[in-house]
């Protein structure tokens, strides 16, 4: 392949961002009693350790409502947030929940020049048992973390439809190129 070639399709990937693939995951589905309270962990690439972080309440991240920002921590509050650069992971914690706080949430990230990234997890807030019957309270975050189904299905189109439009692109400049050289041929072979 010529190397304007090899130049146009690292260009074109570089400006579709192709390479941001799962940046961002955390968790799918949490549960925890009603009253109780949470930690979730939001990982990222490294390439965001500077970038600001939030934490996005609704099913679609443009819809939703900013919760809390990493460069506007919350001190005290419900849901404090934290950003650990070294070991790219920033949390949020969500205290004193009730049932009316089951909903989606984000953790997303702020980028430059691009659409911000991140990653959607369900909360489901359940009422507290009887004390007597366990601990009510305190909850961890699932062992076995996995991506939304619909979320996959969402980002699985959204960069084949990238893909498609890269080939689309590169497939046009190949054709360009030949149709000038074939021009460029026929002229010369005039001039003889």
């Amino acid at each position: 392949m010529a190397p304007h070639l090899l130049l146009v399709l690292h260009i074109l990937f570089f400006l579709t961002g192709l390479s941001d693939t799962q940046s961002v995951s955390t968790v799918s589905h949490v549960s925890v009693k009603q009253g109780g309270s949470i930690t979730i962990p939001c990982l990222y690439t490294q390439r965001y350790r500077n970038n600001v972080k939030y934490w996005c309440k609704g099913y679609y991240w443009l819809g939703g409502s900013t919760v809390v920002r990493t460069d506007h921590p919350k001190t005290s509050g419900k849901t404090p947030i934290s950003d650990d650069i070294n070991q790219h992971i920033f949390t949020v914690t969500m205290t004193s929940l009730s049932p009316s706080d089951s909903d989606y949430y984000w953790c997303i990230v702020v980028r430059k020049n691009k659409a911000d990234d991140g990653v959607r997890l369900q909360l489901s807030v359940t009422p507290a048992q009887d004390i007597s019957a366990g601990k009510s309270g305190e909850s961890a975050v699932s062992s076995q973390p996995s991506v939304n189904n619909i979320q996959t299905l969402e980002r699985t189109f959204f960069y084949l439809l990238k893909v498609g439009n890269a080939l689309l692109f590169l497939l046009c400049n190949i054709i360009g190129v030949v149709k000038f050289r074939k021009n460029r041929h026929q002229d010369d072979t005039k001039d003889v």
